[in-house]
């Protein structure tokens, strides 16, 4: 399909923090040779350490201790640019994929100047206005210049050559390329890169563009990396592997949604604003985003069916609840797939998809939705109360009690507020237990003094036993001593 440029259109998309995954994929089978160029970049690492230093919690967080002290000699609170990263975030929503965006769309020159890319034919996220744009490159071009960053991230090099071998071994032979034009239709001359972001912490963010010479550049910026117990990196193919097949599905996704946006807008808007507070929570502002997120969704999902048969489709539906689409739309696509013939890419597909998706019966659905909610598994305590003040700091236990007993698993998430999110013991063989009844999960934390951290409970990624889920995400707010 021709490919309009889709990067101003991924404002506020963004993976959530989840600490240990409850998809759980066969993932041992290998495609073979995949060419996906996988590497770390100087320009992520530069806007990450930048807006970390700035206090952005969603920079803040890098499992890796020894990648972040090689920086930090490097740049200091006071720097220019770190004063105008904090009020362009305050100002405009400069945070997540924003910043990753502008990383994306920078160029370095072998004179150490630092201007935007004219190959893209796509302009940065438009929660840049003009002027910050042209100001925060000054001071960029500034701090560069002074700090001699290249040579701190140049003392990651070794890190990051085992990083990137981890990747390659753990995730990129596990990547059925040939399965996105087979599935979406022949794309525009698509460019697959990945770029490995140790700063990003579990975050990710999905970095496509139309370049001017025609081809799509299709370049997610993949956080994600663990540390052993010999302190090495490490990517768990079980966690890692559909946050590649999401991102990579987006640049394919979003522009769907933006061609036929209007033969849909109705429905989505009502399906948006019956579960609007809690998709505003999880980032999703607007019933666009939404629709972008539950086609991504939808199609990771047919990917994994295809790929993995010995999963079930409600386990795979059972992390999308709050998207209430989902369902219909994996159905429809299932459709789509028994006809090829007649429909040969997904684009000649989308009326049908969006005559299915124009059918659905909300009223019913919400019915549906309050018969299983009485099946769920609910948060009856959390040991950390949401609001609590003086909270001791260090080595602590946080314990969360469910109605009914748990599958062997904890997934929490960012806040809803601009908290610090939860430091975890990572000095701990595991992070968390559970108790003998299986309704109770221990997770263990090292909280820093004088912090003000936000999480939230993600529970409709957390299954009971008898194959429900933990409802609706709960967020919380506390402060350390």
């Amino acid at each position: 399909m021709p490919i309009s440029p889709v990067n101003q259109l991924l404002s506020n998309i963004m993976k959530k923090t989840i600490l240990i995954p409850v998809l759980i994929l066969m993932v041992s089978f290998v495609f073979g040779q995949v060419n996906i160029p996988i590497s770390f970049d100087e320009r992520a690492d530069l806007m990450s350490l930048i807006f970390r230093t700035a206090g952005a919690n969603e920079y803040g967080i890098c499992y890796f201790d020894e990648y972040v002290n090689n920086l930090k000699p490097y740049i200091n609170e006071t720097d220019e640019v770190v004063k105008l990263a904090q009020k362009y975030r305050e100002e405009t929503g400069i945070s997540y994929d924003a910043v990753a965006d502008f990383a994306f769309h920078l160029k370095i020159s072998e004179n150490g100047k630092l201007t935007l890319d004219g190959a893209f034919q796509d302009g940065i996220d438009e929660r840049w206005t003009e002027e910050q744009k042209q100001n925060f490159l000054t001071a960029l071009n500034e701090y560069y210049a002074q700090s001699n960053f290249h040579q701190g991230y140049m003392k990651n090099a070794e890190i990051q050559k085992k990083a990137e071998n981890a990747f390659e071994r753990d995730v990129c032979q596990r990547v059925d390329l040939e399965w996105f034009d087979k599935f979406f239709g022949a794309n525009n001359n698509p460019q697959f890169r990945i770029i490995l972001s140790i700063l990003n912490g579990p975050n990710n963010y999905g970095c496509n563009a139309q370049m001017k010479d025609g081809s799509f550049l299709l370049s997610p910026f993949i956080g994600c990396c663990s540390v052993d117990s010999l302190g090495e990196p490490v990517y768990r193919a079980n966690a890692v592997l559909p946050i590649v097949i999401h991102e990579f599905c987006h640049a394919y996704c979003n522009p769907q949604i933006e061609r036929f946006w209007t033969d849909m807008k109705v429905k989505a808007d009502e399906v948006y604003y019956a579960n609007a507070l809690t998709l505003t929570q999880m980032a999703y502002g607007n019933a666009k985003t939404m629709m972008y997120e539950t086609f991504v969704r939808s199609c990771v999902i047919r990917y994994f069916l295809n790929h993995y048969p010995q999963v079930s489709v409600d386990d795979l539906l059972a992390e999308d609840a709050d998207f209430y689409l989902t369902r219909t739309m994996v159905e429809s696509l299932g459709k789509y797939e028994q006809n090829r013939e007649q429909y040969p890419t997904i684009e000649s597909y989308m009326p049908q998809l969006i005559n299915d998706i124009n059918q659905f019966n909300l009223k019913n659905f919400m019915k549906e939705q309050k018969k299983d909610l009485k099946a769920n598994a609910h948060v009856v305590k959390c040991s950390i109360k949401n609001g609590a003040k003086n909270v001791p700091s260090g080595k602590i236990e946080m314990k969360i009690t469910f109605s009914k007993p748990m599958m062997n698993m904890i997934a929490l998430g960012n806040g809803a507020s601009d908290g610090k999110s939860l430091d975890i013991d990572r000095q701990r063989e595991s992070i968390f237990t559970w108790s003998k009844d299986c309704k109770t999960t221990t997770v263990y934390l090292d909280l820093q003094p004088n912090t003000h951290y936000a999480f939230s409970i993600l529970g409709g990624y957390y299954r009971t036993q008898d194959g429900h889920t933990a409802g609706a995400n709960i967020f919380y707010d506390f402060w350390t001593k």
